[in-house]
């Protein structure tokens, strides 16, 4: 979120936690972020307190407090005569992410976009995972979930034909609903890692000859005889 500034709180012990201000286009990272710096700072309980649990008054002062100096005073202005933490967070999380209509419509939205979404040739598998990473978080935010089984799909069935023999392996010897996102990607990530060094070794003779020997059947990669 380069540009966009920041505030920083100081805990007694002298820990700083930098708390991102909210812009109109950050508000699932700033969410994130604010959300992870309030739990540390022992806070975060007056903003989502446990069922039947009562709000410790200071505590929810304190988080009110860093929420407000966190957002522009446009925002401010608005929401200031909310009394209590929870109230702030939850009259922007609705100005955000709108109401549940909205919110299904969002959903929807974001399906479709995941659906299309495709690695480019120049991507790295990082950046593509990233990608979905990043959109598995908008989906958090909207309330609905992307499961692992889903990204990992997803990541094997939109890499380029440079990849298709470790996706062919991972097709063959994993089970696609059980397997991890984040192993899926560190495969992914040695494979090209590895194609590179052959790449530049033998300016990709070795890899265009692997990628002649698989072909797509069924929704999955197969090695021809």
């Amino acid at each position: 979120m380069s540009g966009i500034p920041q505030v920083t709180a100081k805990e007694n012990n002298g820990v700083s936690f930098p708390y991102p201000m909210l812009s109109p286009h950050n508000y699932t990272v700033w969410a994130i972020k604010t959300e992870a710096i309030l739990d540390a700072q022992g806070v975060w309980e007056a903003v989502e307190p446990v069922e039947g649990a009562q709000v410790d008054a200071k505590k929810d002062k304190k988080a009110r407090a860093y929420i407000l100096q966190c957002v522009p005073k446009d925002i401010l202005l608005q929401i200031a005569t909310k009394k209590t933490a929870k109230e702030v967070w939850d009259s922007l999380k609705t100005r955000y992410l709108g109401s549940d209509r909205v919110k299904k419509a969002r959903v929807q939205t974001l399906k479709s976009e995941f659906d299309s979404l495709r690695m480019k040739e120049t991507d790295t598998i990082d950046e593509f995972a990233g990608k979905l990473s990043a959109m598995s978080s908008k989906f958090s935010a909207l309330g609905a979930t992307l499961e692992d089984s889903s990204l990992v799909k997803k990541l094997l069935d939109s890499v380029p034909d440079k990849f298709f023999p470790i996706v062919a392996g991972i097709e063959q010897f994993h089970d696609l609903e059980t397997i991890q996102f984040e192993e899926t990607i560190g495969r992914l990530k040695a494979y090209e890692e590895r194609t590179l060094r052959l790449h530049s070794n033998t300016n990709g003779t070795e890899e265009g000859e692997q990628r002649g020997h698989f072909v797509r059947r069924k929704g999955a990669w197969v090695q021809q005889p």
